[in-house]
């Protein structure tokens, strides 16, 4: 990265906040803050958190799930669009209002995600483009808000879906609040890493052969990737258990042909468990620093 060159966000996701000094640790220790705005948060507005990353000079950025927060599917069909998208609305602000500090600064949000389930269902995506605007917008006397909107691999297809007046409402306000699409590009950690990368590249292939907004938000798409030692399902990772050189090889690979295609922004996702490792944090970060 040249001198000139403007430092671009990276977003650190999810973590135990024991496990918080470790990973601001590691963006020291790689130098992952002199080449990108590390933007950091976990589920929740955490007061400690936020002074642990403000103090490490990176930005906070907590986390919404919207599973944890949207009505029962019955009970969402029973309301009226107006009703849905007011009733996620309040469900942002009401998080905005947690935000709302003079304590700390909290500078970013993350909405995790758009999922499969928003892909197939109107009500539950009417309810989301409430949340959305209310996380960007929060109540009258706060700063309009961006933040890091994940869009889930079981979503790929949604970018697809043939535009309605619905659809444009949700792609407007998705743009309007989104300072990064992060697509969450989990695969496992075999075969050739450049085949992955374009196998994992469908949800921004996807915007990019949309309308104008949608190539917008391809635009700024971000490849939001997992340390791979935490082998849950959806995670992918190391499945065949392969040694620390492989891992770091392919993850390089990877990245390298991200890169390669355009994408310019990215995000790790999910420091627990075995991921939580300060030799993981660091071949992750050190990761990341070789492609921002």
């Amino acid at each position: 990265m040249s001198a000139a060159s403007p430092r671009r966000p990276v977003l650190l996701s999810y973590f135990t906040l024991k496990d918080l000094p470790t990973l601001l640790g590691a963006v020291r220790a790689t130098g992952l803050a002199d080449r990108a705005i590390v933007h950091v948060g976990s589920y929740g507005v955490n007061r400690n958190a936020a002074n642990a990353v403000l103090e490490a000079e990176c930005r906070y950025a907590p986390m919404i799930a919207l599973r944890n927060v949207a009505p029962p599917a019955r009970r969402l069909a029973a309301l009226t669009s107006t009703q849905r998208v007011a009733a996620g609305r309040d469900v942002g602000r009401a998080f905005r209002d947690q935000m709302r500090s003079p304590l700390f600064r909290v500078e970013a949000w993350q909405f995790d995600e758009l999922s499969r389930d928003v892909a197939r269902s109107r009500p539950l995506r009417e309810f989301a483009r409430g949340m959305l605007d209310g996380l960007l917008r929060g109540r009258a006397q706060d700063p309009v808000v961006r933040g890091f909107v994940w869009l889930s691999e079981g979503a790929s297809g949604l970018p697809r879906l043939p535009i309605d007046t619905e659809l444009q409402r949700f792609w407007e306000v998705v743009e309007a609040a989104s300072m990064r699409l992060v697509g969450e590009e989990f695969p496992a950690f075999r075969g050739d890493p450049a085949a992955a990368a374009r196998v994992e590249d469908a949800g921004r292939r996807g915007l990019a052969a949309g309308g104008p907004i949608r190539r917008r938000l391809a635009a700024a798409y971000a490849a939001g990737i997992t340390p791979g030692y935490r082998l849950a399902p959806g995670l992918g990772g190391n499945v065949d258990r392969r040694s620390r050189a492989f891992v770091n090889r392919w993850r390089n690979g990877y990245l390298s042909a991200r890169r390669s295609a355009g994408v310019k922004d990215f995000a790790a996702f999910n420091f627990r468990f075995d991921n939580a490792s300060p030799q993981v944090m660091r071949d992750v970060l050190t990761a990341l620093a070789r492609v921002v």
